[in-house]
């Protein structure tokens, strides 16, 4: 699960970059898309978005979002898509 909720926010940031043409480090922005993209959370109050679980930075390519791994270290998604995980 992990693994999908960076890859929710890799969905968002490719939505914004469409629509603005530039990645967000805001994560309520990006709560507010991915919630907006989950048909299971379409309905849920705006009070209610979480901003996503991962921390974003913006980087001189697009972006880097990072949260721990439930099996130690960090998970890292970027702008292209690439996934990985650093133990230290």
């Amino acid at each position: 699960p992990r693994a999908w909720e960076l890859r929710q926010v890799y969905y968002a940031q490719k939505d914004l970059q469409v629509r603005r043409g530039v990645f967000s480090g805001d994560r309520l922005e990006l709560g507010r898309i991915v919630r907006g993209q989950d048909p299971r959370r379409a309905n849920l109050e705006e009070a209610i978005v979480l901003p996503v679980p991962a921390q974003v930075q913006l980087t001189r390519s697009g972006f880097e979002a990072t949260q721990p791994s439930a099996l130690g270290g960090t998970l890292h998604i970027r702008e292209d898509g690439r996934i990985w995980r650093t133990t230290k």
